[in-house]
């Protein structure tokens, strides 16, 4: 949401909606829209948290909606709260209704935004990743037809055709957003971890802490690092181990 907040910042600090073009310059301006996208992104991120928690089975857009709505009229006072402190107006020139229609708006465009770029952005950064499965043999090899990709668990219809011949090494929350960590690579899907954990059908695995879960095959070592547990993947990766799920943990790498 960082990267969101900035190209709204930057962009009002430019444009000066809610009459901020006339009323002060361009260095209050940056820091009126600076902190008014990091408290309405505050605001809205929190609803959707919330919403989406509360009502798990709401699209995507209409979660959006819902908690732009929400974040409209807090957004309003709080802006017609900021505006005086950096302006030389003694109010917003804008009525209260009028700012909460705007502030609906705008938040409704920045989540838009967020949560189509986050996938986005995490594909432009994410570094290559080596296949890890072990490599056929001949001799080993058993005399069976290809596996089919309709007898693959639900977990493989969130992920792109490139990555559904891997395995699941680990699936990890990132804001709404499940990370499923294959041995050919990552992909992020919108659902709760619930809902990955309950698609993984015969895939052994154990939840290791509450935005964390492992898959058997894949688990290394687990290991005490000052207060906290830490298990150590085959592929490297370091995840942390809650004391809820710690006995799990312990059984999944003895």
């Amino acid at each position: 949401m960082s990267v969101i907040a900035l190209i709204f910042s930057v962009f009002g600090a430019f444009l000066g909606p809610f009459g901020t073009y006339n009323t002060m310059t361009f260095g209050m301006r940056l820091a009126f829209w600076c902190l008014t996208s990091l408290g309405l992104g505050l605001a809205s991120v929190s609803a959707v948290y919330v919403l989406h928690k509360s009502f798990e089975r709401l699209s995507i857009w209409i979660l959006l909606m819902l908690a732009s709505l929400i974040t409209a009229w807090p957004g309003a006072f709080y802006i017609s709260w900021l505006y005086p402190r950096l302006s030389e107006m003694a109010s917003a020139q804008a009525s209260l209704p009028a700012l909460a229609l705007e502030v609906c708006v705008i938040a409704f465009l920045a989540l838009s935004l967020h949560f189509i770029l986050t996938p986005l952005l995490h594909l432009a950064i994410e570094p290559e990743q080596p296949d890890l499965r072990p490599e056929p043999s001949a001799e080993n090899e058993p005399k069976t037809e290809p596996r089919l990709s309709h007898i693959h668990p639900p977990i493989f219809n969130h992920l792109p055709q490139a990555l559904r011949e891997a395995q699941i090494i680990s699936i990890s929350m990132e804001d709404h957003y499940a990370n499923i960590r294959t041995t050919m690579g990552e992909h992020l899907h919108l659902m709760r971890l619930s809902d990955a954990i309950a698609d993984l059908g015969s895939i052994s695995g154990t939840q290791i802490h509450r935005s964390h879960w492992v898959a058997e095959e894949f688990a290394h070592t687990l290991e005490k690092v000052g207060r906290k547990h830490e298990m150590t993947l085959t592929d490297g990766n370091r995840l942390p181990v809650s004391n809820t799920y710690l006995e799990a943990a312990r059984e999944l790498v003895d």
